[in-house]
């Protein structure tokens, strides 16, 4: 049951990340605009999201008709029902996703540079490292992507506070 109220969750993020992403220039497949690859990240992943809720959910109807309801049953004085570690893999998919609907979001008010370099930072803080080299890493990273594809490859990217 737990799976399928964090797949629902997933879809949810998701359609958040849509609907951010739906603002964005959505180009053609010859030429993407900022929000083309946003779009097709997010109908992946509901794709993926709905292809794993269909047999939670079955399974989830299976082991209910299977239990005997026990009326007033819980956990217990001092207990909760569910506990969550803040390094489980459903609390990273869920960091990982309010993350890139920020970044979506951020991308056209603080430009390319700024967004990713907060996005990098973020990502490396979920994996646990230290923040200076996190700050470092995900700086440079953004700072070269940049020059790559802002300058060598001619690619437009969103301009903002630093005015590259």
């Amino acid at each position: 049951m737990k799976e399928v109220g964090f797949l629902c969750g997933v879809l949810a993020v998701l359609g958040v990340y849509a609907a951010s992403a739906m603002q964005l220039d959505f180009g053609s497949a010859s030429q993407p605009g900022t929000g083309f690859f946003p779009v097709l990240l997010c109908a992946a992943g509901a794709i993926l999201a709905l292809v794993c809720l269909v047999p939670a959910a079955r399974d989830a109807v299976r082991e209910s008709r299977r239990r005997p309801r026990t009326e007033g049953a819980g956990p217990g004085p001092g207990r909760s029902r569910m506990t969550l570690k803040l390094d489980s893999p459903p609390v990273r998919v869920t960091a990982f996703c309010v993350l890139s609907a920020v970044y979506i979001l951020l991308l056209d008010r603080l430009g390319y540079v700024v967004s990713t370099a907060l996005l990098a930072i973020g990502l490396l803080r979920m994996m646990a490292v230290r923040w200076m080299l996190a700050v470092v890493v995900g700086v440079a990273s953004s700072v070269a992507l940049w020059a790559l594809l802002g300058r060598w490859l001619n690619v437009l990217l969103p301009r903002g506070v630093l005015g590259f």
